[in-house]
């Protein structure tokens, strides 16, 4: 009695939830042994007369099984180039390999109820950006383990984010009119 005839159903329901199922290469979903990792923007437009860009994020850690056993643990993160070659790489964690010099900085962990959050950025210099016209796309990739048992470690898991240099010499930002 009150259902809609057939004809007045939209017909692009079917495409608009194929559209919003689709995961950008910039967030990862985590599950118990792999951590949830998001950068903010999956898009980055560079300046090429900055020095750097930093690119910022947030992981989300299911860190139960290593207080469960009482074990320190360690979040390291790596910066992979577009071949998948490891450019840099820091980690947080007591009495560890800590990097102070290393592009990657992590902050404070908060840890609520067997999950870690992190927020993390990463300086990326001016000789690494893209060509005028150009992009380059990186990766970021997380992965935690024991300090005392290096066996007990979740998987590692990727983002990826892509630098765009659409700047054009001569040409001032927003304008259509080349000098």
């Amino acid at each position: 009695m009150f259902a809609r005839p057939s004809s007045s159903r939209p017909q692009h329901s079917r495409s608009m939830s194929a559209k919003f199922s689709h995961i950008p290469p910039s967030i990862h979903y985590g599950s118990l042994d792999q951590p949830t990792i998001s950068v903010r923007m999956p898009a980055w437009e560079v300046n090429p007369t900055l020095p750097s860009i930093t690119i910022d994020g947030e992981i989300d850690l299911d860190v139960s099984c290593f207080a469960r056993n009482r074990l320190q643990y360690s979040i390291g993160l790596s910066l992979f180039d577009e071949r998948g070659t490891r450019v840099d790489w820091n980690q947080d964690g007591p009495e560890n390999y800590h990097r102070t010099r290393s592009a990657i900085s992590l902050a404070d962990r908060v840890v609520v109820d067997g999950q870690c959050f992190m927020n993390f950025a990463v300086r990326i210099p001016s000789d690494a950006f893209p060509t005028h016209g150009q992009s380059r796309v990186m990766s970021v990739g997380i992965k935690a383990y024991a300090l005392d048992k290096p066996d007990l470690t979740t998987e590692m898991v990727t983002v990826q984010f892509m630098m765009m240099n659409v700047g054009y010499p001569g040409r001032r930002r927003g304008s259509s009119v080349r000098y």
